[in-house]
Formats: structure tokens, sequence, C-alpha cells
């Protein structure tokens, strides 16, 4: 091989070192992180949720906070532990690092709940501070002395899977095609891209269906629109004709088309129906177009 090659041979291994040092690192810095949710705030919470007449929090309101946090610090302790022993004790040029992403990737599924329940965790906690003094003063006297602040705790599981994400595709870039690792590490890439989508559809699924109930507690005499079968597709303010008409807002479901009265459906007062279409019935027909109305249609 040419100089010119080894060298390049050379630095790529010098990065991969590097990255998988970095993974390690990585993973010590987020597991500490989770040891101090467990070992600061949510274990001494649920113990005084469970014992004391006057707890800080009520402990329905403890699990809405830390959400499904514990299955995930057992399951990081275990990749930490194996990562420790290939990486920081018998690391090499020729050492296998995917096939522990492999063996552990099936589990990183359950981040998708905690993804999910994150924002309302989020704002419990926020509401629990302005409301609960009690709560407030315990929280300012931990934060303080151990100099930790929950909220940015809280929200490093959700930053995880995507920084498993780049370590990995650039781990794969600087291994070669004929390396004992490259194998395993192209497939544990791809499922880590495969969850990684996975929770962010499973959120976004999970918000169109909060929208829906959000949408039939707001309509009024409609109480049919809450069906387990119905995800909200778009909604947007349109007017129906000239430019003088007053916006009405529709919402395009699976299924039906919603026509309300208001622009704004987020208004404080209850929605009126203006019409409501179902899409299995409905037929669209071409009509002339103006300068105002290009690509108009009649449904």
């Amino acid at each position: 091989l040419s100089n010119k090659v080894l060298q390049l041979l050379r630095k790529r291994r010098i990065h991969r070192n590097k990255i998988a040092l970095e993974l390690l690192t990585s993973e010590r810095s987020y597991v500490s992180s989770l040891n101090k949710i467990e070992e600061y705030f949510l274990n001494p919470l649920e113990t005084n949720a469970k014992t004391s007449p006057k707890p800080y929090l009520a402990l329905p309101i403890v699990l809405k906070i830390f959400g499904n946090i514990q299955p995930i610090i057992a399951l990081n302790r275990q990749i930490l532990d194996k990562l420790e022993e290939r990486i920081g004790q018998k690391w090499g040029d020729y050492q296998k690092l995917g096939n522990i992403i492999e063996e552990f990737a099936p589990f990183l599924r359950m981040y998708s709940l905690y993804c999910d329940q994150y924002e309302s965790a989020a704002q419990h906690l926020r509401y629990s501070l302005s409301k609960n003094s009690q709560f407030s003063k315990w929280m300012t006297q931990v934060e303080t002395s151990n100099s930790l602040n929950l909220s940015s705790l809280l929200i490093t599981p959700v930053q995880r899977i995507p920084r498993y994400r780049l370590l990995l595709e650039d781990m794969v870039r600087c291994t070669d095609e004929l390396h004992p690792d490259y194998k395993s590490l192209k497939n544990a890439l791809s499922q880590v891209i495969d969850i990684a989508e996975s929770v962010n559809n499973f959120v976004k699924e999970k918000d169109k269906n909060r929208r829906v109930v959000y949408l039939g507690s707001k309509i009024k005499g409609d109480k049919d629109l809450v069906q387990p079968h119905r995800y909200l597709l778009r909604e947007e303010a349109l007017r129906l004709d000239k430019k003088t008409a007053p916006k009405m807002y529709f919402m395009l479901f699976t299924d039906i088309l919603v026509i309300i009265d208001e622009e704004d459906p987020d208004v404080e007062t209850s929605l009126t129906v203006r019409h409501k279409i179902s899409l299995a019935t409905a037929r669209v027909k071409d009509i002339v177009e103006t300068d105002f109305l290009p690509n108009a249609f009649q449904l």
C-alpha cells in the first residue's frame, strides 16, 4: 500500500478510536445524570409520598413527572457496563462495538413512551413548582445543595437516541468494510435509525390524538368527533369564496371534513360546526377558476 493510503487508514483508525471513547464517556455522563434523577429526586419523592401524611407531592403526580424513567435507568446501566468492559478495558483496532448496540437496540423502544410523555411531565413539574410552596422549597434546597437542575436532567433521555444515531453514523464512516465490526455497526445503525423514527412517529401520532380530543371538547353539540380510527391530517383557516367573506376553520380528518365558524379554534369560547362532510360519500367537482380562486373546486 502507498504511503497516502496508509496515512488515510491511520487517520480513520484514530478517528474510530476517538468515537468509541466519546460513546463511552457520553454514556458515563448520561447514566450519571439518570442516577442523579433517581437518587436526589425520584426515590426521595416516592418515599415521601408513601410515608408522609403531608407529602411534598402526591404519588400520582410524582409518577407523571418521572414517567417510565426507572426501566430506562436499568437498561442504560447495563449498556454502560458492556461499554466499560469492551472500550474501557479491552479496546483495540479490531475490537467490535456494533454487537453491543445490536443486543440492546430492541429495548431502546421504551424511549417512545418517555418522549411522548415528556412535555406533559415538564408541565406537571412547572405547575407544581409554581403552586406548591412546600415542594418548591424542597426542590430549591436539593438543587442548590447538589448543583442540580431537575428540568435539565429530565430532558436527557429525549436527547439520547439521536445522540446514538450521530455517533454510530460517524463510526460507520470511519470503519473499513473489511473490518470485523463493520457489518454489526451497519445493522446497529439501521436499528437505531428505525427506533429514532419510531419514537418520532409515536410522539406525532399521540399529538394528533390529543389534538382531536381537544377539538372534540371545544365543539358544541357534537359528541362524536373523537373516534378510535380518526386522526387529524390538516387544519387551516380559509375563505369559502370572495375576499370579503370571513375566514372559517377547516379541519381535515381521515374520514371527515369539519368546518367551523371561528377563524381560530383555540379561542376560549366553544366552537360551532358549520359543515361536517363525510369523505366516504363526498364528491369533488371542478369549477371555473378566477384570479382570486385559482385551482378552485366544489365539494
